[in-house]
This record gives C-alpha cells, structure tokens and sequence, in this order.
C-alpha cells in the first residue's frame, strides 16, 4: 500500500497529460533505435567471431599439443574464451530487450502525435462554426 497526499498524485498525472512531443524528440527515438539495431549486428557478429576463435583454438590445441611432451596450456585459453563467450551472449541478450524497449517508446510516443493532430484538427474545426 502507497500513502501519498491526493496533491501529489494529480500533480503527476498532469505532468504526464501535458508532455509535449516534437519533432526533434521524435529524430532522436528514431536514431536510438537504428543505433540498437546497429549495436544488435555488432554483438551478434563478434559472439560469432569469438565462437570461431575458440573452435580455431580447440583445433590447433589438437594438432600441435598432441605432437608435443610438454603440458597443454589451451585448457587456460578455452576458458578464457568460454567466459568471453558467455558475456556476449548476455549482452546480446540485453541489446533486444533495450530493441524491445525502443519499440515500446516510440509505439508510446505515436498514438500522443496522433491524438495531438487530431485534437488540432478539432480545434481548428470549431473555430470554423
């Protein structure tokens, strides 16, 4: 349960009723979304990249550990690779859930661009009578 004093609620809430949109804000939504699906091709193609190291790895440490005496250190470097492996796999986890969160805003943002024109538009039709 929320104790707040009537005031406070209304204040917010008007605060969110009279929240202007403009075109700039609009362009910088835009851009915020084409830089995540940018960011989304990146990390996708070094986790990819990574992936091919390790197994590049795995097959040198075959070849040439297997010819030798001395005692094979590749183990260390997989595991290396395994973590780094695992963080880009995070982080191309959280990049579609900052996608998601992108579309989430502008699918906000449109539906208040569209009433905004709309209750121009009655506006102007009044002034008309």
């Amino acid at each position: 349960m929320v104790f707040a004093p009537i005031d406070e609620k209304e204040q917010i809430s008007s605060r969110l009723i009279n929240l202007t949109i403009n075109v700039s804000d609009r362009q910088a939504l835009k851009l915020l979304e084409n830089s995540v699906a940018q960011l989304q091709i990146i990390l996708s193609t070094l986790l990819r990249t990574v992936v091919a190291l390790r197994e590049e790895c795995c097959v040198f440490c075959k070849i040439n550990c297997s010819r030798k005496r001395e005692v094979c250190r590749c183990d260390h470097i997989r595991l290396r690779f395994d973590a780094h492996i695992k963080d880009l796999e995070l982080y191309v986890q959280r990049s579609d859930i900052l996608k998601e969160e992108a579309k989430s805003t502008a699918r906000l943002v449109r539906p208040s661009l569209y009433t905004s024109h709309t209750n121009c538009k009655r506006n102007d039709d009044l002034q008309n009578l």
